[in-house]
């Protein structure tokens, strides 16, 4: 898969990185690109929001939210333990950072492309590339959710996006591109676009 930028850009994220890389040798087929780190300006109820990565395809729109280390959920409130042992405590979660990601983007897409969408597939992700996570909840769907199984290798990871993507779509009825179509590439070029 394509990724933009070429180069992991350097967060201090060791999980991110293990995604990146895992990226790189995902073949979804031709027309598939993944973004790191892109800046959302326009949010529901943040000033500024940050996507880990979008993919982009003639399947659809999926953003992911990677959220390394140790994952302790007590009591609507999530626990991460960082590579360093700190305890962080937050209460939007990554399931809801990464749902309202996706709506930000979408959002964005639909206002400035207005012919470019298309009735596309948009959905979203949550990676925790560290730990076993395979606790149900009406909460989170079972589907959405790549833990240590799947980002063992680059064909559990492609696995997991197939499935993303099956989950997301059997949710309506979405129109897919095919690789020459013009709305793919005006997408992408929005998404991230080369200013010289």
């Amino acid at each position: 898969m394509k990724l933009i930028p070429k180069i992991y850009r350097d967060n201090n994220s060791s999980a991110e990185i293990k995604i990146f890389n895992l990226l790189k040798n995902v073949d979804l087929g031709s027309g598939w690109v993944a973004f790191h780190s892109l800046n959302i300006s326009e949010h529901q109820y943040k000033q500024w929001a940050e996507l880990d990565f979008v993919i982009v395809g003639p399947r659809g729109i999926i953003n992911l939210e990677i959220k390394g280390g140790g994952i302790k959920f007590q009591d609507g409130m999530w626990f991460y333990t960082d590579r360093y042992g700190e305890k962080h405590k937050n209460s939007e979660g990554p399931f809801n950072q990464a749902k309202t990601g996706r709506y930000a983007l979408q959002n964005k897409i639909n206002k400035q492309l207005t012919n470019s969408n298309k009735n596309l597939c948009f959905g979203w992700g949550v990676v925790f590339p560290d730990t076993s996570f395979n606790q149900e909840s009406p909460e989170w769907p079972k589907e959405v959710i790549c833990d240590e199984r799947f980002s063992i290798n680059s064909d559990g990871f492609k696995k997991y996006l197939n499935r993303l993507f099956d989950y997301w779509e059997s949710k309506g009825k979405f129109q897919k591109l095919s690789v020459e179509d013009k709305s793919l590439n005006e997408i992408v070029d929005f998404i991230r676009p080369n200013v010289d």
